[in-house]
């Protein structure tokens, strides 16, 4: 066989074989003679190993060094799970590729720029464009118009499928795909605002400038360079729940926008991507009777951060900018601002991200339920970059549960 038939995601390297199992090239070879481990050879000498072979070997490994417990606690906001060269979650919140999130915002950059570093890791700026396949925005509106009372995350649900129905090409690049997603997601926002129809993207104009103008908010250059901020401290943060949704879809053999409505579904869940309605509500009427019905008995009022126990950097952060915007209502601002870093009644010295979205969507008075479209439309870019980064890694992510017998019942017979 030539190397080019057996680089696939069926073989590895050798050089990938000793990294994933951690040893060297002696029990790599151990493991070949004693059958465990298949070989294949090249006609031009290079060695591949059958990468099911390996994975197996790694987890029977691991098994024996004790590491179940580790893995277990893993799931719940314990160690590293997967690599990434994305982001990571530091003290001054998440760094893409290296860099700040916030150094990122401060440094006054479009979102969609931001977006395309995740994707590529490229800084070159080609002029985008959003440009929306002809037939989604009817059939957004259709269905739409045939059920009264939907939800923002059925319309971008709605406008992810549309797009699914068109798989993207071999050959397409991911920034082409993320600028029609973006394009369509940010197009769904219309129905948020007062034109209750899908906004398409014009030539030449920023994520942020449509969606201002698709939730009926003036777009101008200070409150658009503000939610480019806001954009692109939402864009990724590590492996949320959503995300590894995605990535697990992606895994799999999923295209993209499977991937992307994969990590959707999951992302607006009661416990997140509905309670930035729930704060929207705290912000604008107070704690009322009807406030405390949504949340329901004991649910609290807030949720911070595991990862960020002195705060958290992107929400100060947003803060800061509901605090410059003097206009157009530096009432609102003031108010908004005033419940989140401490006023008598509500006092929270430590605003969460989604507060503070609800703030930022407050103080330019957006249409109810606009907060949490806004993080979401962030969110989008880092789904994608982790979705092409999952398909490109070539692996399954495949865990296994460990069975606890119920001693408390016998099993019903067969």
């Amino acid at each position: 066989m030539t190397t080019a038939q057996v680089q696939s995601t069926e073989c590895v390297s050798r050089e990938e074989a000793l990294s994933l199992l951690g040893v060297k090239a002696e029990t790599l070879y151990s493991y070949v003679s004693r059958g465990l481990i298949r070989r294949i050879a090249t006609t031009d000498g290079r060695s591949f190993y059958a990468r099911d072979d390996v994975e197996r070997v790694r987890a029977r490994s691991i098994a024996r060094s004790g590491h179940g417990p580790v893995a277990a606690a893993a799931v719940h906001w314990g160690e590293p799970i997967l690599t990434t060269h994305l982001t990571q979650v530091t003290a001054g919140g998440p760094a893409y590729r290296g860099l700040l999130a916030t150094d990122l915002a401060r440094q006054g950059r479009k979102f969609e720029a931001i977006a395309r570093y995740l994707w590529s890791g490229s800084w070159n700026e080609p002029q985008d464009s959003f440009e929306v396949p002809a037939e989604l925005p009817k059939a957004l509106e259709r269905a739409y118009a045939a059920q009264s009372g939907l939800h923002i995350r059925h319309m971008m649900a709605h406008a992810v499928l549309g797009l699914a129905y068109r798989p993207p090409a071999a050959d397409e690049s991911i920034e082409v795909t993320g600028c029609r997603l973006l394009g369509a997601v940010v197009g769904t926002l219309g129905f948020v605002g007062p034109s209750k129809a899908f906004v398409r993207p014009r030539a030449r104009e920023s994520i942020s400038a449509t969606a201002l103008r698709a939730l009926g908010a003036p777009a101008d250059k200070k409150s658009a360079a503000a939610l480019d901020a806001v954009l692109i401290l939402c864009a990724d943060h590590d492996l949320t729940p959503a995300t590894f949704a995605g990535r697990i879809a992606a895994s799999i053999g999923a295209d993209l926008y499977a991937c992307i409505g994969a990590a959707l579904n999951a992302h607006f869940g009661a416990h997140f991507g509905l309670g930035f309605d729930r704060l929207e509500m705290e912000l604008a009427e107070g704690v009322s009777q009807e406030l405390r019905a949504v949340r329901g008995a004991g649910t609290p009022a807030r949720y911070h951060h595991p990862l960020y126990p002195k705060g958290d950097p992107r929400a100060r952060f947003i803060v800061d900018v509901v605090g410059g915007l003097q206009a157009p209502a530096p009432q609102r601002v003031e108010t908004a601002v005033a419940r989140l870093t401490g006023s008598p009644g509500r006092a929270s010295k430590k605003p969460t991200i989604e507060e503070a979205l609800a703030a930022f969507s407050y103080a330019l008075d957006l249409p109810a339920q606009s907060a949490g479209p806004l993080f979401t439309l962030g969110r989008f870019a880092g789904w994608l970059a982790h979705a092409r980064e999952q398909q490109q890694s070539g692996f399954v992510i495949r865990p296994r549960a460990r069975f606890l017998a119920d001693h408390t019942r016998t099993p019903d017979p067969p």
